[in-house]
């Protein structure tokens, strides 16, 4: 991403964003599950997201 490149904003009815929302709470209606904790589906989210960002950054600045 350059200095001109404006980060796209996903919209709140996104297709994509509405099925993530709804396979977390799918996995945490399921017995004895929770969002958070280790290994938890939203604490996996909220780690791998800027994991993957930053990488892409890496790899853009890096080459």
């Amino acid at each position: 991403m350059t200095d001109n490149d404006a980060p796209t904003a996903i919209p709140v009815g996104d297709k994509l964003v509405d099925e993530v929302v709804e396979r977390l709470m799918n996995r945490a209606d399921a017995p004895g599950a929770t969002l958070l904790g280790e290994g938890a589906p939203l604490s996996e989210v909220t780690r791998a997201a800027p994991e993957r960002a930053l990488d892409a950054e890496l790899s853009e600045h890096l080459g």
